[in-house]
């Protein structure tokens, strides 16, 4: 046995043995590469100049010291049989130097070499990650997706705004070749067996998944913006805004200049001239302005026509507005508080929409006495300080009509009315032509963003009529009295039904956009119900969901609500010492809304920076101009003025910012023929130029819905968002995960998330201030203790490290996110067998886990999922043996909201922590007195 160790212990050390014929191999490789010298092969970073002489001032960098490192290691040793038929063992860092040399042996150095090397370690660290040490045909599609995703970056996966070129990374590695060259020596490592097929066939669902676009298109240069839930959100809340605060106006508007069409047809004068000036009468008066022509023997008939726009606007205006601003949040959160269902409720939206859906909508589904019963009796005594929440439905409809009445305008008022809305949206949109068209566009485009945020849909499926959604009851015993009608869209799905109706389940709010949207297009029962007109395919109906979910992404950083306010806080700040009183109190307000101190509000000035520079660009990109036959060019036109030095200053200086050297000696050189500017050169520099910034397209949404199931719970998701999803169970979304495209989405969505919310946790330590409790906060907090961790940047390396390393997965709860750690399987509280079985999770098993994170957003959970506990230690009628196990359950709650009440220095739990402390000390009690 002594024997064989040392010959196996020679074996090892001849693969670095300068005599070796491995050794000489990897010099003989080396040299090739690095002919001029300058590095040595057993450095282990190489800087080698660029073969091509025009660039000989130019050097590749190449740093292999972290395939040392045991963040990579996955074996200790590499197995080989060698070209003489000896066994070797290679240290992994070796083997990696190389594998590396071997794949690029006869290829010229420049920055190539340093992108394949980068996928390599992208490999080695996925492959650690899936705790194995060979990539199978079973991996492969994943670990595309990671590649089309995240950025490697200190031993760890980032997160990334754009999908990485196909030349710049995957193209370089190609796994058939590897799998060729280890086998070739017997290397049962990195690589398995993995068929070209298998290869493209992985990639392209990879592609398809995770941008939306087919291998091809994406070989041909398409990029994707993964538009995530930390930037999302916002757009998706100034969209649900935009289009809350306007859909009654614009629908109102709509509909008057089709009624209108007709009323003027009646006239009995056809000419189009005529026809034509009439319409003008009718857009200004519903901008609110007065316009006549010329001549005064058409006056009396163009009054006629401005009077009769003005009255149907009001009729219909009044009409619509009831019914629109019955679903907006606004109300919502009015009628909740009026009720006493606000603070202490997930589901109260989908209460009040669900009376104002059969009031105003569908009143056959479902009697709105009996969801008012059915709910009110679930939620009574539901106040813990003892307050009765029971209502009947005349109380309900007293405190809607309180806050629906006084929506309505007089006739006398509607010019003004519309002048004052139209200049408001001028001024915040500078859109000064086609003012009305472009609110109406506006509007309709908020509301197909809302749409696909909601549902996470592809842009291909969103061609349904209003008449292929359906509602029924909702016969699930279980959720009925919170969710009393359950809706479904019969379509097709063009990757997974082909023609074939498809079922799906919609939540009950979005079947309200869509039936907002469809109001407001005027769609008859078969037309499309999202969009105004038809399309001709689904490549036509892709184009026009991308251009709408685009339309408002430009003007979102200057008018979006947060924003805003953030600007007011910044120039009361900088005028502190001169405020008139109230602006005095605005700015105290602003402070302690935007703590500028705090790392959220940090992100988002940045965000809110970075989107305005980036609206620059891409504001550039789309500048319209009339050419000279009256038809529109864009770019094309900014490109040619630039050229000759005719374009606006500001225009002139991003361009000489964002473009290359390359491309402006292009764009300045005197013999450029008179088509240099052809659409294929005006495409690849729009492309170059507008690099970088971060845009919205409808496939991001897909990503954006996966991180909302994820975060729904959270507090940081955004108003609608989390208004649209805390309320739904995990049956709905699993529905969904069926799908493997979905699956794969929230797969990676997973991995944004667990480092979202570990950074924002670890983070949280920094302040005195911060609302978290549970085990994992206890681990959080000991393992920044033990590292001593004092700088921002320790923070953030302790973060990456306990996301990385320790966070095996996620899974979401009302009262609690499961956040399973590494060698913690045996102890969570839901392990049967050394097995955490997270499908049995509740507060029973969750609120005393040595996985639970739980934050203030868990509040509200805690105190609903412990009602019936509460209720039971209550029950006289029960005996103390049965209450042990609920008072239990409230005793681990008690302590987590303990908890959240010290971190927070907050004394807003005040009351239920007095609650609980009285029902565990009356069960106390009874069992003393039982004995």
């Amino acid at each position: 046995m002594e024997n064989e160790v040392n010959i196996q212990m020679q074996r090892t050390l001849a693969s670095n043995d300068p005599d070796s014929s491995f050794y000489k191999r990897c010099i003989s490789l080396f040299q090739y590469l690095n002919p001029k010298g300058g590095s040595s092969f057993e450095e282990d970073v190489w800087v080698i100049p660029f073969s091509n002489e025009h660039y000989n001032t130019s050097n590749v960098v190449l740093d292999f010291t972290i395939f040392d490192l045991t963040e990579l290691e996955i074996v200790p040793s590499v197995k080989a049989m060698w070209n003489n038929g000896l066994e070797i063992h290679i240290s992994q860092g070796l083997f990696v130097k190389w594998l590396f040399l071997e794949l690029v042996s006869e290829r010229s150095v420049d920055y190539r070499l340093m992108w394949l090397l980068d996928t390599m370690k992208s490999l080695f660290l996925f492959i650690k990650e899936q705790n194995t040490h060979v990539l199978t045909e079973y991996h492969v599609e994943d670990f595309y997706s990671v590649l089309l995703t995240h950025d490697f970056e200190d031993t760890r996966f980032v997160r990334r705004l754009s999908t990485p070129s196909y030349k710049s990374r995957i193209y370089h590695l190609n796994f058939v070749t590897i799998y060729l060259l280890l086998a070739r020596y017997q290397i049962n490592f990195l690589v398995g067996k993995i068929s070209v097929d298998a290869q493209n066939h992985a990639l392209n669902e990879a592609c398809l998944n995770q941008t939306g676009m087919t291998l091809t298109d994406y070989k041909a240069g398409g990029t994707f913006d993964f538009l995530g839930l930390d930037i999302g959100r916002h757009y998706v809340d100034y969209c649900a805004e935009f289009f809350d605060a306007h859909i009654a106006f614009a629908t109102a508007a709509r509909k008057t200049v089709s009624a209108m069409e007709i009323f003027i047809e009646n006239f009995g004068d056809k000419s189009q001239t005529s026809g034509s000036r009439l319409m003008q009468i009718v857009i200004t008066a519903l901008q609110g302005e007065t316009y006549f022509s010329n001549y005064e023997s058409n006056r009396d008939r163009e009054q006629l026509v401005r009077d009769e726009t003005l009255k149907m606007f009001h009729l219909i205006y009044n009409k619509c507005v009831v019914q629109t601003k019955a679903f907006s949040l606004d109300f919502l959160n009015a009628v909740a508080a009026d009720l006493g269902l606000m603070e202490h409720r997930l589901d109260t939206y989908e209460f009040i929409r669900s009376m104002m859906y059969t009031r105003f909508l569908a009143s056959g589904v479902k009697s709105r006495e009996r969801i008012c019963v059915e709910y009110s009796s679930v939620v009574v005594g539901g106040d813990f300080t003892g307050n009765s929440t029971r209502f009947e439905l005349h109380q309900v409809d007293e405190v809607c009509d309180k806050h629906l009445n006084g929506l309505t305008i007089e006739i006398c008022d509607v010019s003004k009315f519309c002048k004052q809305t139209i200049e408001s949206y001028v001024n915040s949109s500078n859109r000064q032509q086609k003012k009305l068209d472009g609110m109406i566009s506006d509007v309709e485009a908020a509301g197909v963003t809302a749409f696909a945020a909601y549902t996470g849909w592809r842009a291909s499926e969103f061609g349904f009529p209003q008449s292929a959604i359906s509602v029924e009851l909702n016969k699930d015993i279980v959720d009925a009295s919170y969710t009393p009608m359950r809706f479904y869209v019969n379509w097709t799905s063009s990757k997974t039904s082909g023609g074939t109706l498809l079922q799906r389940e919609i939540t009950l709010s979005t079947a309200i956009i869509s039936n907002q949207l469809a109001e407001l297009n005027a769609a008859e029962l078969n037309d499309p119900a999202l969009i105004s007109g038809n399309f001709i395919n689904l490549r036509d109906l892709t184009g026009k969901i991308a251009k709408r979910v685009t339309r408002l992404w430009v003007r979102f950083p200057y008018d979006y609500a947060i924003f805003k306010e953030l600007d007011e806080h910044e120039s009361l700040s900088v005028r502190f010492d001169d405020l008139a009183l109230d602006e005095a109190m605005k700015l105290r307000l602003l402070s302690e809304k935007y703590d500028t101190g705090n790392d959220i509000v940090i992100e988002v000035l940045a965000l809110r920076e970075q989107l305005r520079s980036d609206a620059v660009r891409l504001e550039i990109s789309q500048k319209a101009y009339t050419g000279e036959n009256g038809s529109t060019v864009r770019f094309a036109e900014t490109l040619r003025r630039y050229s000759q030095h005719k374009l606006d200053p500001s225009f002139t200086h991003s361009l000489n910012t964002y473009l290359s050297e390359d491309t402006k000696k292009y764009l300045f050189s005197s013999d450029k023929t008179a088509d240099f500017l052809r659409q294929e050169a005006v495409n690849a520099i729009r492309e170059e130029f507008t690099s970088g910034t971060i845009k919205a397209t409808p496939h991001a949404f897909r990503h954006i819905w996966a991180e909302a199931i994820l975060q729904r719970y959270r507090g940081d998701v955004g108003r609608f968002i989390r208004a649209n999803f805390k309320h739904i169970d995990e049956r709905f979304f699993m529905v969904y995960l069926r799908n493997k495209e979905v699956k794969s989405i929230y797969e990676v969505a997973k991995r944004t998330t667990i480092n979202s919310v570990v950074r924002k946790h670890v983070s949280s330590l920094r302040e005195g201030k911060r609302a978290y409790a549970g085990g994992f906060d206890r681990f959080v907090s000991k393992a920044v203790n033990l590292t001593k961790v004092v700088t921002h940047e320790d923070y953030a390396v302790i973060a990456r490290k306990i996301a990385k390393e320790r966070i095996v997965d996620i899974k979401v709860n009302a009262w609690s996110t499961c956040l399973l750690r590494a060698g913690t399987e045996t102890h969570a509280r839901c392990s049967i067998d050394g097995i955490p079985q997270r499908q049995n999770a509740s507060p029973k098993l969750c609120l005393g886990c040595v996985n639970a994170e739980i934050n203030d957003s868990n509040y509200v959970g805690i105190v609903i999922y412990t009602k019936s506990d509460v209720e039971a230690c209550k029950n006289t009628n029960l005996p103390i043996s049965i209450k042990k196990f609920h008072v239990a359950t409230l005793r681990k709650a008690l302590a987590r909201v303990r908890e959240l009440a010290t971190n927070e220095k907050s004394s807003s739990y005040d009351s239920f922590i007095e609650h609980l402390e009285g029902v565990i000390s009356m069960v106390d009690m009874e069992g003393l007195a039982n004995g």
